[in-house]
């Protein structure tokens, strides 16, 4: 099995040490960094590369990447190299800041309830760009940490990435915005990203794309401010059943539903063990299990629609217009803020 990038860079740390005290402080500080990112559900080479961008932006840096081998074993202009024994320590302590918060655990100094909220958007991101510019936000605050102005940034970020990918779903589309803001970051001078709309066409484009839960999770915390953070586990549910009989719905046939099935005004996110109960069941009975739901538009909206009323092509469509204006207002507020 080939040796990966983290397994050589522990290999040439290694080389460099002298004394018998060194080699053994060494590999114990290398055995915390793995139980660190185990734990954190990251990799040792994740924690190499997000702390890769920080050395980016330290150096102003926004070049495409290179390869994590090329750049690690790189010499600077006085011929020293990344990789050393102190760079161990700077590692540890960007990953046990990943640790804290990706556990979200309830003494957690970084997050407040709102950024972990944010941060669970993120993490349904299709691409990684957002774990770099979080981890230089880290290096360029850590001294005079404040959770509150944490939070801004993470909604501002998740308002950037999200409107970007729906206008524009591919990681190129994003990469030189990110590379920039890294150093501006890291250097002081970030002011704000250059944030777009999505049109509806965008939405109804991505409505079954890559994108869809997260979108699907923001609506649901814009929904209401006393939304409480959702778990992680947390399910798509296809209000209006993917199988279905034509008896479950009066006047409406499966022909005329397969063209809302996966609308996005036909989903909702759900506890996963509500989710797989309500199963393929007719509306009518899936609101049972939406009235046990911690998600407030499942409990409140869904579970007492109208009892002479089935979730038809109206229905979703309705809830569609709905869910676009209000997160259409979300990315429009950033825009806003820029002028």
């Amino acid at each position: 099995m080939p040796l990966s990038d983290a397994d050589i860079f522990k290999s040439e740390i290694y080389k460099t040490l002298i004394t018998d005290h060194e080699k053994s402080n060494f590999v114990k500080k290398w055995k915390d960094l793995i139980e660190i990112t185990e734990l954190g559900g990251f990799s040792l080479n994740d924690i190499f590369r997000y702390y890769t961008h920080i050395e980016r932006a330290k150096r102003k840096i926004t070049d495409k990447e290179i390869g994590l081998r090329r750049f690690y074993t790189a010499v600077d202009k006085n011929n020293n190299k990344i990789l050393s024994f102190s760079l161990v320590d700077k590692l540890i302590d960007l990953a046990k800041f990943w640790q804290d918060i990706l556990l979200n655990s309830n003494d957690n100094i970084f997050l407040d309830i709102d950024g972990a909220k944010w941060l669970q958007c993120l993490k349904l991101y299709p691409n990684e760009f957002w774990r770099y510019i979080v981890s230089v936000y880290y290096a360029a605050n850590k001294k005079d940490f404040n959770s509150s102005k944490f939070t801004l940034f993470l909604k501002e970020l998740l308002a950037f990435l999200y409107a970007k990918f729906l206008i524009s779903p591919t990681s190129s589309a994003i990469k030189t915005d990110i590379y920039k803001a890294c150093v501006e970051i890291y250097h002081n001078n970030f002011k704000s990203f250059n944030q777009l709309v999505p049109e509806k066409i965008h939405f109804k484009n991505n409505s079954s794309g890559k994108l869809t839960k997260g979108i699907l999770l923001l609506y649901a915390y814009m929904y209401s401010d006393k939304q409480e953070l959702l778990p992680d586990n947390i399910e798509v549910e296809h209000i209006c059943p993917k199988k279905w009989q034509n008896t479950n719905y009066n006047g409406w046939s499966y022909e005329n539903a397969q063209k809302y099935l996966e609308a996005l005004g036909n989903k909702i996110v759900l506890e996963k063990k509500l989710n797989i109960q309500c199963g393929n069941n007719y509306f009518g009975k899936k609101k049972e299990k939406y009235a046990e739901s911690i998600v407030i538009e499942a409990k409140e909206f869904l579970a007492n629609y109208q009892d002479n009323m089935d979730w038809n092509e109206e229905s979703i469509i309705l809830r569609e217009q709905k869910m676009i204006e209000k997160l259409q207002y979300f990315f429009e507020s950033y825009q806003k803020k820029q002028k």
